[in-house]
């Protein structure tokens, strides 16, 4: 339950009780006359102000000492993890990648519009960048010219020579940008997304609160690196461009494009990006290219490349080889010894695509004799993103891509969790002699039937007092009482397990119409520290709790008749008689939910590995999940024994094993991003779309070169990698279903 929900429910409960207590007063006055309401109003307004007297006392003696954190050192603070962070990711990256095996390669530009000399090469990109006096630069270039390499390496490079309290650099994929969207707000969410930790509120000097994230933004403290632009639908680069210009000439960032999509972006916006410098790369030289395969593998093994290279260097294979990406392809394709490089100059001569057969071979090469099965998974993966019209593959997202199985997912944990209330509620029925044969019955004897519910040590003299509540003769008793005359009757295995089956059906096919639009939007989150800075309010609540059930019970007693009265002087008798051991369980059960612990987004020195992101969730919902079972079950145990208990007690325990295995979100409670996973790795395993080790199989294809990490979010090497396995998918479909038409 989040703790919006909480809050609401908590101000509803006051309400309730409010009103409740405006009618009982309205009645005694009416009883007693207005002298004795002058003098009941004066002693209860003396009890509210010792009460609230107190309260404040205790909150000034808690909060002495601690102070407030001003927002500054909390900021700095992230500021500098977030380098770190980065720092170590971008390294990670570059070796994943093996941008240094053998060595890089000799990515260089042209200078298309600059007010300052940007030649370089680069390793210099760093030091370029800094000449630039609005620190605004446009990198254009063609598909695996080197783009996204090139702005790895100026992040690095500018975090390696920044000084404390200098921005810091953080690549960003333009394509997540949405329309009607500003540049402030998309840049706030993608921090967020992508380091969940930026998202802590922090206190300003104002009074208010916001995000560590807005705060960064606001203070100039984040180097925005927006990569891809020319992957935004056609119809929305211009609405992007000229939100990038409201952003502001005066913010520094880097924008990396084809050069095509973003001189139509221009055309159409009329302006360039204001203040910025605008460079296009090259293509690589072939004596640079021929340097690379040689000092990847021995010369001989490429000579016949390197013949075909110098004998026609405006071909086909000269087009492709001096492309970075299709040149680290095909060494990465062919340096199996098994595998000779030779190919490339036959398939040149059939006319073969060679940049269609680098994507389509760099799966199989790098998986090898599992090639197949993790190409198919793979492939769906690339569909979901593309269906998602952006590049991230968030594992917190998956149920996105579950379609019609969200449905059925849903439908399934109604059918459980009904199934569970329906047990209950049989159980509680022939516990109390009103059940047999498969159905309802009147007891031969009256029986209350709420009484069963109390037979706890504290219960237990309760009951009494419950049993005479439900026998009250008032006009809502009666009517509660008709009601369930009429409806008892029909109570039976079959009518219970069909209202069963018909709220099942009702959630699948409520899932199914809603679509899991609303899943997947809580980022990962973990144990921050375990520290009752809540007690506090917990006991505040506690203690006006205990206030106001006082307050209601007086009225009650004067209000109730001579009957009713001994009937509260014996359970006053027996309360007072329970054990304090008892008192003081559950008053620890109550005080420690104010203990609880501080559950936050992960923070942002965690995010550069998203297996212990989730590990980090898990962790922290299971924690809450026990914390909060143990305090119930004293509760429970307290009030309606042990019968109760343990059927409490086996249910919490299913319900846990349940969310752990296959989770539990829904539509109106999304739940927590480690149980927004579970669910869909159940029903993408279960379909055969993606493996049961679902973040195994992500971290093996990140570490195999196929996919790249950005913060917590995944995405695949290169949008062309992307784009050749979504039409594999989309192959893979069209043959199952013509398969499946030519089986009819």
């Amino acid at each position: 339950m989040s703790k919006v929900t909480i809050r609401r429910l908590r101000v509803s409960l006051y309400w309730l009780a409010c009103a409740a207590l405006l009618f009982a007063l309205g009645r005694v006055a009416a009883q007693h006359g207005l002298g004795w309401a002058d003098q009941a109003a004066s002693v209860c307004s003396l009890i509210v102000a010792l009460v609230t007297l107190a309260m404040t006392f205790a909150q000034m003696l808690w909060s002495r000492g601690t102070g407030s954190t001003p927002a500054e050192i909390g900021e700095t603070q992230a500021l500098e993890e977030l380098a770190v962070t980065l720092r170590r990711q971008w390294a990670d990256e570059e070796r994943l990648r093996r941008i240094h095996d053998p060595r890089p390669l000799p990515v260089s530009w042209d200078v298309i519009d600059a007010p300052a000399d940007l030649t370089g090469s680069f390793t210099e990109v760093g030091t370029v960048f800094a000449r630039i006096p609005t620190r605004r630069l446009i990198i254009l270039g063609q598909a695996g010219a080197g783009k996204s390499v090139l702005v790895t390496r100026l992040a690095r490079d500018l975090l390696a020579r920044r000084a404390p309290g200098d921005p810091v650099p953080v690549i960003l994929p333009m394509a997540t940008w949405k329309e009607r969207t500003t540049v402030e707000e998309w840049l706030t969410d993608q921090l967020i997304r992508r380091h969940p930790g930026l998202g802590a509120e922090v206190n300003l000097s104002s009074g208010g609160q916001t995000s560590l994230a807005v705060t960064l933004l606001t203070n100039g403290r984040v180097l925005p690196i927006l990569d891809g632009f020319d992957e935004l639908p056609a119809d929305v680069r211009r609405r992007a461009l000229e939100a990038v210009n409201s952003y502001g000439s005066d913010q520094p960032l880097v924008l990396t494009s084809r050069p095509d999509e973003f001189t139509e972006a221009v055309a159409a916006a009329g302006r360039s990006i204001s203040g910025a410098a605008r460079v296009e790369l090259r293509s690589l030289h072939l004596p640079d290219v021929y340097a690379y395969l040689n000092e990847a593998a021995h010369p001989a093994r490429w000579r016949p490349v390197v013949n075909r290279l110098q004998w026609e260097p405006a071909g086909r294979l000269a087009d492709a080889m001096t492309n970075p990406l299709f040149l680290w392809l095909a060494r990465t394709i062919h340096e199996a010894p098994g595998v000779d490089p030779a190919r490339l100059v036959r398939m040149d001569d059939e006319g073969v695509d060679l940049e269609g057969y680098l994507l389509d071979a760099f799966v199989p090469t790098v998986y090898g004799t599992d090639a197949g099965r993790a190409q198919r998974r793979l492939a769906f993966l690339a569909a979901h993103v593309e269906h998602t019209r952006t590049t991230e593959l968030a594992w917190w997202r998956l149920p996105r891509a579950l379609n019609g199985w969200y449905g059925v997912s849903s439908g399934l944990r109604a059918a459980l969790r009904g199934a569970a209330v329906a047990a209950f509620l049989i159980w509680l029925l022939s516990h109390g002699g009103f059940w047999q044969q498969g159905r309802y019955v009147e007891p031969a004897e009256e029986t209350s039937f709420p009484a069963t519910l109390y037979e706890g040590p504290v219960g237990a003299p309760l009951a009494p007092l419950m049993k005479r509540f439900f026998d009250w003769d008032t006009g809502f008793h009666r009517w509660i009482g008709s009601i369930a005359d009429h409806l008892l009757p029909f109570l039976s295995t079959v009518t219970i397990a069909g209202a069963v089956v018909l709220f099942a059906l009702f959630a699948a096919v409520s899932a199914a119409v809603q679509g899991p639009g609303g899943i997947g939007e809580q980022p990962p989150k973990e144990i921050r520290q375990w520290s009752p800075r809540h007690l506090p309010a917990a006991l505040g609540d506690l203690l006006g709790l205990l206030f106001m059930v006082a307050l209601l019970a007086g009225l009650a007693w004067l209000v109730a008749g001579p009957s009713t009265r001994a009937t509260y002087r014996t359970t006053l008798v027996a309360l007072t008689s329970v054990p304090l051991w008892i008192w003081t369980l559950m008053a620890l059960a109550l005080i420690t939910m104010g203990a609880w612990p501080e559950i936050k987004p992960v923070d942002v020195t965690r995010t550069a590995d998203p297996p212990e992101a989730l590990r980090l969730d898990r962790r922290a919902f299971l924690t809450t999940r026990l914390i909060l079972t143990v305090q119930l079950t004293i509760l429970v145990w307290a009030l309606c024994g042990p019968a109760v208990t343990g059927f409490f007690l086996a249910y919490a325990a299913g319900s846990l094993a349940l969310r752990s295995l296959a989770g539990s979100p829904s539509v109106l409670d999304p739940g927590e991003a480690s149980q927004v996973y579970a669910d869909a790795r159940f029903w993408l395993a279960a379909s055969g779309r993606l493996p049961w080790r679902t973040m195994a199989f992500l971290s093996d294809a990140h570490r195999r070169g196929v996919l790249r990490q950005n913060g917590s979010i995944y995405q695949f090497r290169h949008l062309s990698l992307q784009e050749t396995l979504a039409a594999k998918h989309s192959g893979q479909r069209d043959n199952r279903s013509r398969a499946r038409a030519g089986a009819r």
